[in-house]
């Protein structure tokens, strides 16, 4: 059965980044560690919350499992490199199954689909997101696209 890599989780964990104690996003959702918003047994993060570095890197791998290479296990019919399983395990976390699903659907080749994969997105994070996926995923250098801008 594939996996995420650590290659795969040290792109996602740059792109998340650690905050051991909780914090409100963009969207005004408390989150903690690498984009926990909900613990195992339910209950939604809150203010004034912490975690540990160790808690917070188990929470991913259950994340990134349970939110992402589920997923792609599950709907992607052809064989994947690691590169692919990562990318696609990535862009189903941060974006949803719904929107893997969207990808799939997609005419065209799936890393030319990753910039457009989410109509109306103009953050200039999720942009950039989008193209280390790419390069992720053809199996290129994507720290490359750390300081992207439009």
């Amino acid at each position: 059965m594939q996996t995420i890599s650590d290659s795969g989780l040290t792109m996602i964990r740059y792109c998340e980044g650690l905050f051991l104690t909780s914090y409100q996003d963009s969207r005004g959702v408390w989150t903690i560690g690498y984009g926990r918003i909900e613990y195992d047994d339910g209950t939604r993060v809150g203010p004034n919350e912490t975690c540990t570095e160790d808690q917070a890197n188990a929470w991913l791998l259950e994340d990134v499992e349970n939110d992402g290479c589920h997923y792609v296990r599950a709907w992607v019919k052809t064989t994947l490199t690691q590169n692919q399983f990562d990318a696609l395990s990535d862009f189903t976390f941060n974006r949803g199954a719904g929107r893997l699903k969207t990808l799939l659907s997609m005419p065209g080749n799936i890393y030319d689909n990753f910039i457009t994969a989410v109509p109306g997105d103009h953050e200039v994070g999720l942009q950039r997101r989008r193209r280390m996926d790419r390069a992720l995923y053809l199996g290129y250098d994507w720290t490359v696209f750390k300081d992207w801008t439009p």
